[in-house]
């Protein structure tokens, strides 16, 4: 027995059809991912030094963070887990620019 309800299909839109963000813990990144994650929290870091000629305090490294996971999720369909090693990832990856900009 065939099911018609009288809908086609024929014209489906890839581009208009919902995509469903993956949830992933930090460590199943491939390291391209991880590579794009540190440049962005880097320049994110550089660029609030540059703007405000200080770092970041600890509320604003969370909003960074946050808005890290926000840009993840949109551009790559990734909800990235908040756990220890993306914490860590973040953390390291601050003191790097902080470390740097204060040798120079």
């Amino acid at each position: 027995m065939l099911y018609d309800d009288g809908y086609t299909f024929d014209d489906a839109n890839i581009d208009e059809m919902p995509l469903f963000s993956e949830s992933r813990r930090f460590v199943s990144l491939d390291n391209y991912q991880k590579m794009q994650l540190r440049d962005y929290i880097r320049s994110c870091i550089r660029e609030h030094w540059e703007d405000s000629g200080s770092f970041p305090k600890e509320n604003e490294l969370v909003e960074i963070r946050k808005r890290t996971m926000s840009v993840l999720e949109e551009d790559w369909h990734i909800a990235l887990k908040n756990d220890k090693q993306w914490r860590q990832f973040f953390q390291d990856n601050v003191k790097s620019v902080i470390n740097n900009v204060n040798a120079n």
